[in-house]
Order: C-alpha cells, then sequence, then structure tokens
C-alpha cells in the first residue's frame, strides 16, 4: 500500500515550500482540504487549523493544509489565494492540488476526498488512520490528533452542493 504522502500531487505552494514534505515522512500528519470559497472552510475549519497549527508543538503531529479546487477554478488561483491566506493572516503550509483531467484535482481524486472541508490522520507509517467530512463542531482535535487516530463517534452525512457543513465534489458539479 502506498503512503499517502507519496500520493499528494502539489502544483504548487502558497505557504511553505516543497521540502515540508520530507518533514512529515514517518510523522504523524492531519492533512485537511479545503476551498476558499467554501462556507464551512472559510467560517469553521480554516480558523481551527490556524489554531492547532499556533499549538502544533502541544499535539506532537505536523499539519498540512490542501487548497483543492473542484469548482470555480478561473476565480480560485494562486494569487487569489496568496491573497485570502493574506487577509485571514493563516501562517500554516497550504500548497495546491495539481488540477486533474477533470473537475476534481489529482490528490483529491485519488484519496477519494468527498468534498470540502475534509482531514485525515496519517499514521507514522504513512497511512490513513482517520477521515472526516464537513465541519468538525463538537470534536475534539487536541485527543484526536494526540490519540494519532482516535475516531469520532459518527461522521456527518452529506447532500449533493454546498451546505453549512461543507461542499460536496462530483464529477457532474456541486
Amino acid at each position: 500500500m502506498k503512503k499517502i504522502i507519496d500520493q499528494l500531487n502539489i502544483d504548487q505552494w502558497v505557504n511553505g515550500d516543497p521540502n515540508y514534505l520530507n518533514e512529515l515522512q514517518g510523522q504523524p500528519v492531519l492533512l485537511h482540504f479545503f476551498q476558499m470559497l467554501c462556507p464551512a472552510c472559510v467560517v469553521q475549519s480554516l480558523p481551527l487549523m490556524q489554531a492547532l497549527w499556533d499549538r502544533r508543538s502541544q499535539h506532537g503531529i505536523k499539519i498540512l493544509v490542501i487548497h483543492s479546487v473542484f469548482e470555480h477554478h478561473e476565480h480560485m488561483n494562486a494569487l487569489a489565494l496568496k491573497a485570502f491566506l493574506s487577509e485571514f493572516r493563516y501562517t500554516f503550509p497550504v500548497a495546491i492540488d495539481a488540477a486533474g483531467a477533470g473537475r476534481l484535482p489529482q490528490t483529491m481524486a485519488k484519496l477519494g476526498i468527498q468534498g470540502t472541508p475534509s482531514s485525515l490522520v496519517i499514521n507514522r507509517d504513512g497511512h490513513e488512520s482517520w477521515r472526516h467530512f464537513g465541519r468538525l463542531e463538537g470534536l475534539d482535535y487536541g485527543l484526536l490528533v494526540g490519540a494519532h487516530g482516535a475516531r469520532p463517534a459518527a461522521n456527518h452525512q452529506t447532500t449533493p452542493g454546498c451546505n453549512d457543513q461543507g461542499c460536496l465534489a462530483t464529477e457532474q458539479g456541486a
């Protein structure tokens, strides 16, 4: 089974640099997928990622946030992303998922990510130990990342399109 980090297809880095991927090898990693136009990402998951980044030494886990664009491609470019991250003062590493042959970006499609926001915990062996789609309300992330793979009681149910839980990605359209 191929390690998750080896399956990432990064087009470019906005915060951070390609060498950061080397730091992730052999470490527990919180991998988070988002889009700038996803309401649940803007309101809830990205502020949570910043809070976790600010306390990362307490959790003993690496964090990588991936901008995975599956809608409005023409408006969701690197320049817009840099402005977005600057306006909100986000300092965590952000990589841009490489465009795919269809609507879905390569890493998102390869890993079977349903939509945004989505999170994966990758264990020290490089394999997925937890996955969640949607808002992360009521989830004790400190406990989750401290356990490097503890599962919450249940995932949110998803519906096509965007709502307050997230934005569902499909090849047919959101």
